[in-house]
């Protein structure tokens, strides 16, 4: 078996699996909050592998679902709620026997369960609490399928972190360990491989920053490096393989996205600088990798289509600033969540203004928005 590469965030990011062949066998996964790699407004999806996919989201009175299938036939269960849990969920897949969920509640309270290829734990309907003050839904990203790592922004503006390494959280089960302030939304972070991982921010003063670690954290424990820009919105970061980093962020005046990437520890266009990509859309976009130098940026147009613009390792198209509307029968409620099982398949699942939950799929042409 050969893995490319698990990414979410969640390409979350958030977890979008991009894995080349059969089922992998190793996950280097992302996944990411509300305006991230792989999460909708109000819906997570991730995928295991070939045909394996799975969508979490919040029906009525706290109440949470999972629908599961092979992108044809679907089959759902409820997972547990109660009044209190009204966060967004963020689903990361560590291999094709790992989920694992995590739910805010009303006063920023984080609660768990995960998946491990045969029943839900700590019980179908129950959630392990981890506590916290967060005023956004966690970025998780996996370095490798014993490990967990999440960050979240704390109603104070700092960003918190906290590690799952076996079945031992640090610094303890409720505890979340500080690395620093200022931040404004939901981070995003990604990584691409064992013993890597980046998170972004916009702080106060709307430029992008960001933390590495490799074995030691980079500035320092309490310090971001400044990227420049202007931001509008929290960024969005992916990675489709070691090496390699692509962010995207809001222009807070214009409203148009911009783009830029890290090859090794060189930044493109420049340290500051960033690629100029055109629209003007609702929140941020999804973007998921579905192979290797292959990516897509899905957004909400202002009409409530979803759009597309795709990296094909040579040329972005249609073009640099255009993108191609691949449609919806309603009235799309928040950015998609997209997950990728390989080259040639992409599914892209919204929330209908109706309540219903839609899949538009690529499958080497776009098919529109079906319900399921």
């Amino acid at each position: 078996m050969r893995t490319l590469k698990w990414i979410a965030t969640v390409c979350s990011a958030v977890v979008v699996a991009a894995a080349l062949g059969s089922a992998p066998d190793a996950a280097y996964a992302t996944a990411g909050p509300g305006p991230s790699s792989n999460g909708g407004g109000v819906i997570s999806a991730v995928s295991r592998g070939p045909n394996l996919l799975d969508v979490f989201y919040r029906g009525a009175y706290g109440a949470y679902y999972h629908k599961f299938g092979n992108g044809s036939q679907w089959q759902t269960e409820y997972v547990g709620g109660a009044d209190s849990l009204t966060g967004k969920p963020t689903a990361i897949a560590r291999g094709p026997y790992r989920v694992d969920l995590f739910i805010p509640d009303m006063w920023g309270r984080i609660y768990h369960k995960w998946w491990d290829g045969f029943q839900w734990f700590p019980s179908q309907t129950g959630f392990h609490f981890l506590g916290g003050s967060l005023s956004d839904p966690p970025s998780v990203v996996s370095m490798n399928t014993s490990q967990l790592n999440v960050f979240a922004r704390g109603t104070d503006g700092t960003l918190y972190y906290k590690e799952l390494n076996g079945s031992s959280w640090w610094p303890s089960e409720t505890g979340w360990h500080p690395m620093g302030g200022g931040v404004v939304g939901a981070p995003s972070a990604t990584s691409w491989g064992p013993g890597r991982m980046d998170v972004f921010v916009r702080r106060t003063d709307n430029r992008l920053y960001t933390r590495s670690w490799r074995g030691y954290w980079d500035p320092s424990p309490t310090e971001f490096k400044d990227l420049g820009g202007d931001l509008g919105e929290p960024p969005v970061a992916v990675s489709w393989g070691p090496n390699r980093i692509d962010v995207f962020a809001k222009d807070r005046v214009n409203g148009n996205l911009y783009h830029k990437w890290l090859v090794g520890e060189e930044w493109g266009p420049s340290r500051f600088g960033f690629e100029w990509q055109g629209g003007i859309f609702v929140g941020m976009p999804t973007v998921v990798c579905k192979a290797s130098d292959r990516i897509d940026i899905l957004p909400t147009g202002t009409d409530g289509d979803i759009y597309v613009k795709s990296w094909t390792g040579y040329s972005w198209v249609p073009s640099l600033s255009a993108y191609t509307d691949i449609g919806g029968p309603v009235f799309m409620s928040g950015p998609p969540a997209a997950v990728s099982w390989g080259p040639d398949r992409v599914d892209v699942f919204s929330w209908g203004s109706d309540g219903r939950i839609y899949d538009a799929v690529w499958q080497g042409w776009w098919r529109g928005p079906q319900p399921i």
